[in-house]
């Protein structure tokens, strides 16, 4: 089995280094980063040979490209052998040779038929390095170019723009029609300032409409590619239902994803120099009554720059996200606002943290459950006061406060409470001995509070004693 092979080749790659790292042999800078990328390497090889071989072993393109992908991990276990008689041989005469050490990283990752990394600029010296290039030329993407019937997931890792775009646009993911989920990874090390080979590199990664899910992370670019403008009139025959778009540092603004009819679920972290407006681009002119109309979770991470999170629409009238369920506000240090639309009817289910300037002055009428993790803003103080009739679950965590928020008593249907890392609370609020709805109470690695609510002992316990049941962690 080719899977086989390649596990083991992998395997013996690992070892190679760490065993040549031990004895401090002077392996180019950055080899011991690249281990961990070189095992990753083969893992998505891995999974491809499984999909390959499981769903499409009696392809004739498949077959040949099975065997093929034999024959150079032989090969490439040959390279390795003579690579290390070479170091042993320059140990033994006393020489500091590199002898041609190259980046294996390189060399076996456009082995991958899905990995399309931009090889980075190769060290040769002597044969060894020209050996190992031959491998790698000895396998482009075009090979796969055929396979359109593999599905499931793809990963896509490592990727730098100022490569053979050739080799890329041969992988011709358009055509993959049974592609459910496909991950566009962008090189880490480059991460720092704009890189504008990165726009015209994920250009060439066009998936098929039919795909689901789609992830894309340390992409350098100002833009997102022109496939992900998404045409009014082809909105409704795109299925992506899942986004993720993260450390894109350099992203200005989203494509309209707003019109989407099918996206469920967007994520965004680390777009530093996207502004809040950005979620809704597309909406200032556009005749769209609903915007997300089917997007039922909303993910915001790590947005240390946005401030004033507004919408500017065409029209007072649009719905926007009539269905959402689930929103996360996550480590946003600046943050002072949620636009009111969002915190809508549909909302069951709030997460804030480490939004220390966030200020909530209603929350959702049909909230379901609530947590707040460190300094959640205004919410870590006092809960506006409005008739909650819908609230089961709270969590607060890590709080940096010394009480528990205010307005605990207007809970009426709280059914759960949870109180963790808090180890700065003082003491349990007199008012939640009207909590009469709490069945369950947790205090966990807190402190000081948990010692106030001990049974029948502690300072606090008179104001939980009506709880049912109390947790102590």
């Amino acid at each position: 089995m080719a899977e086989a092979l390649v596990s083991g080749l992998k395997g013996q790659l690992r070892s190679f280094l760490l065993e040549n790292l031990k004895e401090e042999v002077a392996l180019v800078a950055g080899a011991r980063g690249e281990i961990e990328k070189l095992a990753a390497t083969f893992e998505n090889i891995l999974a491809v040979l499984n999909d390959a071989e499981s769903q499409q072993v009696k392809k004739e393109s498949v077959k040949v490209w099975l065997l093929k992908l034999k024959d150079i991990a032989y090969d490439i276990e040959d390279v390795l052998e003579e690579w290390h008689t070479r170091i042993l041989k320059s140990q033994i005469d006393g020489v500091d040779d590199n002898v041609g050490l190259i980046s294996v990283t390189e060399m076996v990752s456009s082995s991958a038929l899905f990995l399309c990394s931009f090889f980075n600029k190769l060290i040769l010296h002597d044969d060894i390095g020209r050996k190992m290039k031959k491998l790698r030329e000895r396998l482009e993407l075009r090979e796969l170019s055929n396979l359109n019937n593999l599905r499931g997931s793809l990963a896509i890792a490592n990727i730098k723009g100022g490569g053979s775009k050739e080799s890329i646009g041969d992988a011709n993911l358009k055509n993959k029609e049974h592609l459910r989920t496909l991950l566009l990874q962008f090189v880490k090390e480059a991460y720092e300032g704009k890189r504008d080979d990165d726009d015209s590199a994920i250009e060439l990664f066009e998936p098929h409409p039919n795909l689901e899910e789609l992830e894309i992370w340390y992409y350098g670019g100002s833009k997102l590619p022109n496939w992900m403008e998404f045409p009014t009139n082809q909105s409704s025959s795109i299925m992506l239902c899942r986004l993720q778009i993260g450390k894109c540092r350099n992203l200005e603004v989203l494509p309209p994803i707003a019109k989407l009819e099918s996206l469920q679920y967007l994520y965004l972290e680390g777009l530093d120099s996207m502004s809040a407006k950005g979620l809704f681009n597309g909406l200032e002119a556009s005749s769209t009554t609903v915007a997300y109309p089917n997007l039922k979770k909303l993910v915001i991470n790590g947005q240390k720059h946005w401030e004033e999170w507004v919408m500017e629409t065409s029209s007072e009238n649009i719905n926007v996200m009539p269905l959402l369920r689930d929103l996360y506000i996550l480590n946003c240090p600046v943050l002072k606002s949620v636009p009111h639309q969002i915190l809508s009817l549909s909302v069951r289910k709030l997460f804030i943290k480490n939004c220390p300037e966030l200020r909530i002055s209603c929350l959702p009428p049909l909230l379901e459950e609530l947590t707040l993790d460190g300094d959640a803003g205004s919410l870590s103080s006092s809960f506006p006061f409005k008739n909650n009739t819908s609230l089961k679950v709270m969590w607060i965590q890590d709080s940096p406060h010394l009480t528990l928020p205010r307005g605990l008593s207007q809970f009426k249907t709280l059914l759960i409470l949870k109180i963790l890392d808090c180890n700065s609370l003082m003491c349990i609020p007199d008012e939640l001995r009207h909590v009469t709805s709490l069945h369950e109470l947790v205090i966990a690695r807190c402190s000081i509070l948990g010692p106030r609510c001990e049974k029948e002992v502690g300072k606090d316990w008179s104001i939980i004693s009506h709880i049912p049941n109390i947790i102590y962690g």
